[in-house]
Order: structure tokens, then C-alpha cells, then sequence
């Protein structure tokens, strides 16, 4: 709600094309102004854009114009909507990678950040060269689901660009950008061109040891909220991120909290970011200011549906500019219904999918007679390394 974006049309000029008239570009195939229209926008993707002074980065140009994805209010396929919450968690990325440090964090239910993830690895697939790249969950159907988003971002560029990109293998959850060609016409050799980029496809449920492997530079842990292995996957897969003591790779562990069992590794990391190298950010949510993992709350580009009238509410403009005062009021009023027509526990359970703050997020949500809410709050500070006093009454 702090950005005040404004001409934002500009940044997706290629994407506001494309949806108005089915095409990138006017110039035939064969011109050199078709040409040098790709290797320009190429550029883009790989260095970002800037406008009105404010920067672009590459992994948002590229998902905002050539990441085109399912729209469940309208019913179809269209660009993603410009969020101040992704501009602001993108940054946040960007600046991990800069100073060498990782990002875990938690989240809202429906904040799209999947589809961020897997646009920054395609980015990589398609424009990097001889990068390892890799997506893990615990469960196989999560990595399957990511598969699905990076499956139509590549068909989607195969069909729409000039950056055709093959792949051998060429299987679930196993790509590599090359194709076998023919060289010579005596002696005919058959080699291999292309980028060599990689992705692969990994869960760790049966065996944590599978993330590792190879030198990496972007690992991608999808659903983290639900992965009870999140700090042992990090720690076995931190050596393929570094040269020596050098990082030269990047993890990235983001997911809305499941079961409380198996959101303990996230919720550590959320709450003492430093001991894992995770990238943090002032709690702000709560008003502790305490240093934390990065988390994006229900208010952020929040989207309300009024129970009596119907009527579909944006808490944002048409530059993705949140209107937070309006989103809290509704949440508000949402949260008093949910509290009214559910028992403890499931007005608990309700609040740990659309959190206000961490503490929403992993509060305690089964039925216990000792004062949980207390017990939490201590939990929660001795994560975040403070001193706990304990006065007894004589």
C-alpha cells in the first residue's frame, strides 16, 4: 500500500498486446525487425526495465508479459495482475540473492506465489546457460502441481515467441534445454546444441538425500508450510549452493502452514531467520519489530466477496496499488463471521489460512487444556533467541 504505482501499463506493454490481438509482434518472421523486436525483449527478461525511476526486475517483467495464467474469477487464461505484494516479495528475492542469502517465509492462502516461483525458474530454464535448477517438495503431487504451471508457461512461449526452446529428456519432472542435431555430410555426427539449462522435478519424503546433487543455482521448495523435513533438506542442499563458503546458488522455501507437526521446520525458520541464512524483515505484523522470515499477510491485494450482495470487492486499484484500510475492514468483518459459525478450533484453523501475522499462522489449534495461547507466545520468543524471565510468587 506504500509503492503509490502509477503507469503501470507500461510495464506490460507486450502482455496488453498480446491479449488484445493474439501476438507479440507485427513484423513477419523473417525481418530483421522481427528480429531485433525478440532480442530486444530478450534483453528485458534478462536485465529488467525501468520506468518513471522505478526498476523492473527481470523475474517480474517476464512473468507479468509471457507468463500467462488461469484466472479463476473470469473463467480463463490471462496475464497476471499487477500486485504491489509480489512487486514488494519479488524485491525482497532480489535482494537475498545480492547478499548472498536464502528466503523461507509464509503466507496467506491464494497469493500466487507459486506461480511467481515457477516464472522465475522458466526465466532461468529459458534464458540461462548450464544452470541447475530444481523444484522439491515432500509430496510428490505438489511437485506434480508446479510441473503443471511450468508446463504451460513453456507452451505458452513455444507457441507466442521467437524463443523456441526443445528439450532432451524431455519426461516428468526431467527437462534439459538441447536438441540432437546432424553436423557434417561425409562423415555425419550427431551432436547436441542449446542452452544445457536443467530442471528436475524432486520430493523427500522417502529419502531427504534426493534434493541433493550437482551444483545448483536455484532450489525451489513448494509448500513448505507442510514439509517436515524443510530444515534437513536445507542443510544437505546448502553445499550445492556454494563454492566452498562462496554462494553461488539460491533456496527459496515458501507455503501456507499445514498441520502445526509439519510446520515447525518453517516456523522455525520464520522466527530465527539468521540461524538458517534466511534474508528477514521487521515484524511489523505483530508490532514486535523483531527480525523474521518474510510473510504475506491476507491484507496484501486482498479480494472480498460481500455474503449478502455478491458483489466481488479489489482491495487494490488497476496499478495493484492495496488499499489497506479497506482490505483490514473487510477482513474484519470476515473474521467476526468465521468466529460466530465456527467452534475454537475451527475458527482457529480458519485463521492459520488467511493469517494477520505469524503468530496467526502457527498458533496452536488443537483442543488442549493447558493456556496454549501462553505457551505459544513463549515458544515464539524463544525462537527469536530472546531472554524469557520467569518470576515465581512466594
Amino acid at each position: 500500500g506504500d509503492y503509490n504505482f502509477r503507469n503501470t501499463e507500461q510495464w506490460i506493454e507486450p502482455a496488453l498486446k498480446f491479449l488484445a490481438t493474439g501476438r507479440y509482434c507485427d513484423y513477419h518472421p523473417t525481418s530483421k525487425e522481427y528480429k531485433n523486436f525478440w532480442l530486444l525483449e530478450r534483453r528485458k527478461c534478462e536485465q529488467g526495465i525501468i520506468v518513471d525511476g522505478i526498476w523492473i526486475s527481470p523475474d517480474m517483467y517476464f512473468f507479468w508479459n509471457y507468463c500467462m495464467i488461469p484466472n479463476k474469477l473470469e473463467g480463463k487464461e490471462t496475464r497476471p495482475s499487477i500486485w504491489d505484494g509480489h512487486y514488494h516479495y519479488d524485491l525482497h528475492c532480489q535482494l537475498a540473492e545480492l547478499y548472498g542469502e536464502d528466503v523461507a517465509g509464509t503466507k496467506s492462502r491464494q497469493k500466487g506465489i507459486s506461480l511467481y516461483h515457477v516464472a522465475r525458474i522458466t526465466r532461468r530454464l529459458w534464458f540461462g546457460t548450464k544452470l541447475n535448477l530444481k523444484i522439491v517438495s515432500q509430496e510428490e503431487e505438489y511437485v506434480l502441481g508446479e510441473w503443471g504451471i511450468m508446463s504451460a508457461y513453456r507452451n505458452h512461449l513455444n507457441n507466442n515467441t521467437a524463443w523456441t526452446r526443445t528439450f532432451q529428456p524431455d519426461e516428468s519432472l526431467n527437462w534439459e534445454q538441447k536438441r540432437e542435431v546432424t553436423q557434417g555430410t561425409l562423415n555425419k555426427k550427431k551432436v547436441y546444441k542449446g542452452n544445457f539449462n536443467k530442471v528436475r522435478g524432486l520430493t523427500t519424503k522417502m529419502n531427504v538425500t534426493r534434493a541433493v546433487g550437482g551444483a545448483a543455482k536455484e532450489i525451489y521448495v513448494t509448500e513448505a508450510g507442510i514439509n517436515s523435513k524443510l530444515k534437513k533438506t536445507k542443510e544437505y542442499v546448502d553445499p550445492n549452493l556454494k563454492m566452498g563458503n562462496v554462494k553461488t546458488g539460491m533456496f527459496l522455501a515458501m507455503g501456507a502452514t499445514g498441520e502445526l507437526k509439519d510446520a515447525q521446520d518453517l516456523m522455525e525458520m520464520c522466527f530465527n531467520p539468521k540461524g538458517s541464512n534466511i534474508r528477514s524483515v521487521p515484524d511489523t505484523f505483530s508490532g514486535t519489530m523483531e527480525l523474521i522470515g518474510f510473510f504475506f499477510p491476507e491484507e496484501w491485494n486482498y479480494v472480498h466477496q460481500d455474503e449478502d450482495t455478491g458483489e466481488i470487492i479489489f482491495c487494490y486499484d488497476t496499478h495493484g496499488n492495496s488499499d489497506i484500510e479497506l482490505a483490514k475492514r473487510l477482513i474484519d468483518e470476515e473474521d467476526a463471521r468465521q468466529r460466530g459459525k465456527k467452534d475454537e478450533q475451527g475458527y482457529k484453523l480458519w485463521k492459520s489460512q488467511h493469517p494477520r501475522n505469524l503468530q496467526d499462522a502457527f498458533d496452536q489449534r488443537e483442543d488442549n487444556p493447558f493456556p496454549t495461547h501462553l505457551l505459544k507466545e513463549q515458544e515464539f520468543q524463544l525462537l527469536n533467541k530472546k531472554q524469557i524471565i520467569i518470576r515465581l510468587k512466594p
